[in-house]
C-alpha cells in the first residue's frame, strides 16, 4: 500500500498520505482528511483550494485528544507555520509553533499566546467526522482573518 519503511508509525504514514492529497480538485467546498491512528500532540497536514488558490491546512490533536482544524498560515505574516516538513507542534505537542518567527498558539483555540502574532489567532475551519476521516468544510476567507491589533514593530 505504501512505500514507507517499517520504522514509520501509523501517524507518520497518515501524515505522508495527507501531504499527497491532490489540490487540483474542482470542489473548493470540502476536503476529506484521514485521521485514523493520529494521537495526542500530533498534527496532520493537508492541501486544499480556496477560490482556486492552493492553501494548506492542518488537523491538530491537542493534549486531551480533541481535533482542531486550522488553515496552515500565521496571522502575523501569511506564511505557512511549518517549513514544508509538517512540523507545527513543539517538542511536547502542547503548542502550535510558527517556524518563521516563533509565535506560539494554543492548539484548542488557535489563539496566539506568545510572539509577534500575540492578539491574533489561527483561522479555524469547521469539520465533521466521517468514519476514520474528517471532512473539512472550506469556508470563504474572512475579511479580518488576521485578527491582530495594529502595533508598531
Amino acid at each position: 500500500m505504501s512505500d514507507d519503511g517499517p520504522e514509520d508509525d501509523a501517524a507518520t504514514t497518515i501524515a505522508k498520505a495527507a501531504k499527497r492529497l491532490p489540490i487540483d480538485h474542482t470542489d473548493d467546498t470540502a476536503v476529506r482528511v484521514e485521521v485514523a491512528g493520529v494521537g495526542r500532540g500530533r498534527a496532520v497536514m493537508f492541501a486544499f483550494r480556496r477560490d482556486g488558490a492552493p492553501l494548506g491546512g492542518m488537523v491538530v490533536v491537542d493534549g486531551d485528544g480533541a481535533l482542531h482544524v486550522y488553515v496552515n498560515r500565521c496571522p502575523h505574516v501569511p506564511y505557512s507555520l511549518d517549513l514544508g516538513d509538517g512540523n507545527v507542534l513543539d517538542h511536547d505537542g502542547l503548542t502550535v509553533v510558527c517556524a518563521n518567527h516563533g509565535a506560539r498558539f494554543e492548539p484548542g483555540s488557535g489563539r496566539c499566546v506568545w510572539g509577534p502574532a500575540r492578539g491574533g489567532a489561527l483561522e479555524q475551519l469547521p469539520f465533521r467526522r466521517d468514519g476514520t476521516a474528517i471532512v473539512v468544510t472550506i469556508t470563504p476567507e474572512p475579511d479580518d482573518w488576521r485578527h491582530i491589533p495594529d502595533t508598531e514593530d
